[in-house]
């Protein structure tokens, strides 16, 4: 229920929700502050009376009636204020009068009486705060004031913060969701302007304002998505359109080929011809499918791996022997540079289909007379790096960049003679990056080029 309230409520609610418990705890401190301030006033003029009525006994004040001590006090005392001497025992022996008799009773008194006191003693007595300050005669002088003054004062201050509280929380809570719609407009513009941008508007761009704020960075973040979105939907289409054609020549030649071979008797000779011709036709189609649903699957993070302690040496020796006749009938050598013993874990038939793709890649790059290197090592305790060199004309400048892409060739030329479809170095990176591992293009500085599988041991 909460989640589907609007952010802008949300916000406020929290705002309000943190200002209630700033003043709840701000109104406790003001109110207990207040009232320790009322308290120590009143402590304060009691005391003094207390100790003035202590000095004037021991001036011997109290013993002329005309001059009582308490009689100047009764005149001018306000009405929550009264005052007695009391002797050890209890009894009374003056009191201003009213508020006096209806105050302390005979008990209190006694008990006040009975207590050691050596120096002024505040206590609070039902409602009155009392001072008591032994004279020097002996006995015992008692100052107080009534606690009901102080106790309304007490509650009309608690009053008004119980009413200032809401109407505050109303006001400012009010002011909370209305900066907040405010704030948020931006991003509600923000998000009409991303509602319109369809897929065949990828090029279109938010306006970035120039605040420089929060809103801003989310306007560049969402047009460098779109610009990330644009530039992987165009590469889809290119490859989906890349693929269509691939597919579609050598179907067009299987097409071409089983068309002729129906269309007029051949002898059988022929017709063996026309089929082997279908045959590798179909087999170059099934390689190709093949290898764009390892792509799609690698794509999706889906590419299955099995990998197993395997014996990298004996490995990158098999597989260079498969074309190791073609390389010598080209006139090309192939050289193998392996540690016998070479350990690592991988998939051995990926590892395989990427070296095998590599080697198909130099060897029809590399010159007669050139050389193809294959080297597999260890380059530190969890690293196995195999590279595969030649000594041909290297990568043109301008396909370093993409190299690693589908259908990308070095030379436009190589799928009408032998049938590539550039997906060969996009596999290898493939199966390197679901090794967790990386695959690296490079030329080499006397000629020729060079890829490198990096893979964690």
């Amino acid at each position: 229920m909460w989640q589907q309230l609007p952010i802008k409520t949300r916000l406020a609610l929290h705002f309000t929700g943190l200002l209630a418990l700033v003043l709840a705890v701000s109104g406790v401190f003001l109110f207990s502050g207040f009232a320790r301030q009322l308290d120590v006033v009143i402590d304060d003029e009691i005391t003094s009376l207390a100790e003035e009525f202590v000095q004037d006994i021991g001036d011997g004040e109290h013993r002329d009636g005309e001059h009582d001590i308490l009689h100047d006090f009764e005149i001018s005392k306000p009405a929550d204020l009264f005052s007695q001497i009391i002797d050890r025992s209890g009894t009374v022996i003056e009191t201003t009068r009213g508020i006096a008799e209806s105050v302390l009773g005979s008990s209190v008194l006694a008990k006040v009486a009975g207590t050691e006191i050596h120096e002024t003693t505040l206590a609070t007595i039902g409602r009155v705060r009392v001072g008591i300050a032994p004279a020097p005669d002996g006995t015992l002088v008692l100052v107080g004031k009534a606690l009901a003054a102080r106790n309304a004062t007490l509650a009309g201050f608690l009053t008004l913060l119980l009413s200032f509280g809401p109407a505050v929380l109303i006001v400012v809570g009010g002011l909370g969701w209305l900066t907040a719609r405010a704030s948020l407009r931006p991003v509600e513009a923000l998000r009409q302007q991303a509602a319109r941008i369809s897929e065949g508007d990828l090029d279109r761009r938010l306006p970035l304002p120039k605040t420089g704020d929060e809103i801003a960075r989310l306007t560049g973040t969402l047009n460098e998505m779109l610009a990330r979105l644009e530039a992987g939907i165009a590469r889809e289409r290119r490859i989906i359109d890349d693929a269509s054609h691939e597919l579609r020549t050598p179907l067009a030649v299987l097409q071409t080929e089983l068309d002729l071979a129906l269309r007029r008797s051949r002898t059988h000779a022929e017709m063996r011809a026309a089929l082997e011709s279908a045959a590798e036709t179909s087999g170059r189609l099934n390689r190709l499918a093949s290898d764009m649903l390892v792509l799609a699957r690698a794509n999706r993070g889906t590419l299955a791996l099995h990998p197993t302690e395997t014996d990298v040496a004996a490995l990158v020796r098999t597989v260079a022997a498969v074309p190791e006749g073609c390389a010598r009938e080209a006139g090309i050598t192939l050289q193998i540079e392996v540690e016998d013993g070479l350990c690592a874990s991988l998939d051995p038939e990926r590892f395989r289909q990427a070296l095998g793709n590599l080697l198909d890649n130099a060897l029809f790059h590399c010159p007669s007379g050139g050389t193809v290197t294959v080297r597999a090592a260890v380059a530190d305790s969890a690293t196995l790096v195999v590279s595969v060199a030649d000594t041909g004309p290297g990568f043109p400048a301008e396909f370093m960049a993409r190299a690693f892409e589908p259908y990308t060739r070095a030379h436009a030329g190589r799928a009408r003679r032998d049938g590539g479809a550039g997906l060969g170095l996009a596999i290898v990176k493939s199966i390197a990056e679901a090794h967790g591992g990386l695959a690296i293009a490079a030329n080499r500085p006397h000629g020729g080029a060079v890829v490198s599988l990096i893979l964690p041991q």
